[in-house]
């Protein structure tokens, strides 16, 4: 089936079961094409591609091929980290390969899909989500868990992690922001100190408070049998026209999988669905039962 509609040009777009892996690339052509001053004709002369191939490929009617990757990250002088991102994706063939990658590379996928997609859903179910922590959280039981961690490292994760959240609490059009949070990650908080715990209830009231955003609890046990994972779906074309495919995000240790099978996302979205019907409002978490705690 072939859709059409109009992305960031305001040009007609035509979108035939594209690949989250060409969304990604087109995007952040476009997105470095611009931030750069060049126009098309720039980037056709330093790939070595016609004008009109260059706006095939950022209208999504062509493919981005992995033999350009390295002159179109010269041309558009991608910064290292997304030039990596894009050398390990590029290869990648078939029509629904799933994105495997540390999680740290994979992140810049979500970061995208938190810029352009109508429907956001993460569960969390032993620590706050990137997006809602504060520095202080941040700083401490978030990279207290990743052994990884060094001071450089810690530095352009909360960078990064701060200009996530800035980029999904401005969003225009009204997206559907959820997050379920499992009530391990409140127990891990209660072992902090009261300034903490006050300062990170506070961040989260504040972000459930926001148009088109809810945040609930599952206050029951967790069994380490669905780990986190996030989904994303386009919404409506006419409100977010540059939305990608649908997709779920999932990480294991220290790697991490986007994946847009159908039969897998099924699997995932049936699973939300049920817990999410069973938790409740993180207002009113905070108010019956995290206020026995700090009383």
């Amino acid at each position: 089936m072939t859709e059409h509609r109009q992305g960031e040009d305001g040009q007609d777009e035509e979108q035939q079961g594209e690949s989250q892996i060409n969304w990604f690339k087109r995007k952040m052509m476009h997105k470095y094409r611009t931030m750069r001053g060049l126009t098309q004709q720039m980037v056709s002369d330093g790939v070595y591609k016609s004008k009109d191939t260059i706006r095939a490929y950022e209208r999504g009617r062509s493919p981005i091929p992995a033999s350009i990757i390295n002159n179109l990250i010269d041309v558009l002088a991608i910064p290292p980290d997304v030039a990596d991102y894009l050398k390990i994706i590029a290869p990648l063939k078939g029509d629904e390969p799933p994105i495997e990658a540390d999680g740290r590379f994979n992140a810049l996928y979500l970061s995208l899909c938190e810029q352009y997609m109508g429907e956001i859903f993460e569960w969390a179910p032993v620590l706050i989500p990137a997006p809602l922590q504060t520095y202080s959280y941040y700083d401490g039981p978030a990279c207290a868990v990743d052994i990884l961690t060094t001071d450089e490292r810690r530095k352009s994760g909360w960078t990064f992690r701060s200009e996530r959240e800035k980029e999904l609490a401005g969003r225009n059009g009204e997206p559907t922001i959820q997050y379920l949070l499992g009530e391990a990650a409140f127990f891990f908080l209660s072992k902090e100190s009261r300034k903490l715990q006050i300062e990170q209830l506070d961040f989260l009231s504040a972000h459930d408070e926001l148009p088109g955003w809810e945040i609930r609890v599952l206050p029951e046990p967790w069994i380490n049998v669905m780990g986190s994972f996030s989904h994303y779906g386009p919404g409506d074309p006419k409100k977010f026209p540059d939305a990608g495919p649908e997709v779920v995000y999932t990480a294991l240790a220290h790697t991490s999988w986007v994946f847009q099978d159908e039969d897998r996302i099924a699997f995932y979205d049936g699973w939300r669905h049920e817990k999410w019907l069973r938790s409740i409002r993180f207002k009113e978490y905070r108010d019956e039962y995290w206020r026995n705690h700090l009383a």
